[in-house]
């Protein structure tokens, strides 16, 4: 990866759940950065959907997120339960071919 750019990079997601991957050329530093901070700002804001699960138990996100707190309180009492989650698309908008 060092001395490589971008453009050469393939990113791969290995989704252990189900078993999938998902593969995509890595774009424009700047732009993923940017991508990254906005779903960021998005989730400390509150603006976003989330799908609580036995992920939560390992979620950096939980401490801010009110539905991963709740599924975590329930489990605890012997009251949670399993949730598929879907699998996110990297690239909702198609830029990396």
């Amino acid at each position: 990866m060092f001395g490589k750019r971008a453009g050469d990079l393939t990113l791969t997601y290995f989704y252990l759940a189900s078993g999938q991957e998902r593969s995509w050329r890595a774009g424009d530093p700047e732009e993923t950065r940017a991508r990254v901070r906005a779903a960021l700002d998005d989730m400390a804001a509150g603006r976003f959907d989330p799908f609580p699960g036995e992920r939560c138990e390992w979620c950096d996100f939980t401490s801010f997120c009110s539905a991963g707190q709740a599924y975590l309180a329930d489990r605890s009492r012997g009251e949670g339960g399993s949730v598929t989650l879907p699998i996110p698309d990297p690239d909702p908008e198609g830029v990396v071919g």
